[in-house]
């Protein structure tokens, strides 16, 4: 006799032997665990795509491609959708602050070749 579990591996078994109310609610559980993540890991791509283009117009409206400030805005504006993501305007401005300022800070760093580090010891 198989578990539910290894039933989650093999689709039309599942819909087949899943006649009992515990297993059905194991499997509807199991969807909406991996939906959440799905729909996570899609917020987190769509954090980057944010700071990406919100950079990139920064930098052709403002004719500077390598200023600092463009970072910063793009991570300020990348703060702002999380802020409305989680209906917080507190997190919202917490949020651009620390991303544009990190952001800033990261592109002053490369451009100045800062490193956090020494060279790697061979």
């Amino acid at each position: 006799r198989e578990t539910c579990f290894s039933l989650l591996l093999q689709s039309e078994a599942v819909v087949q032997y899943c006649a009992s109310q515990k297993c059905a609610l194991y499997v509807i559980l199991s969807s909406l665990k991996s939906f959440g993540l799905v729909f996570y890991l899609l917020f987190t791509a769509t954090l980057g795509a944010v700071f990406g283009v919100t950079t990139c117009l920064s930098a052709q409206i403002r004719e500077e491609p390598e200023d600092p400030l463009n970072y910063f805005i793009g991570g300020c504006a990348t703060g702002a959708v999380l802020g409305a993501r989680v209906h917080s305007y507190m997190t919202g401005t917490m949020a651009c602050l620390g991303f544009g300022i990190t952001a800033a800070l990261m592109k002053i760093g490369n451009k100045e070749g800062w490193r956090l580090t020494g060279p790697p010891k061979l």
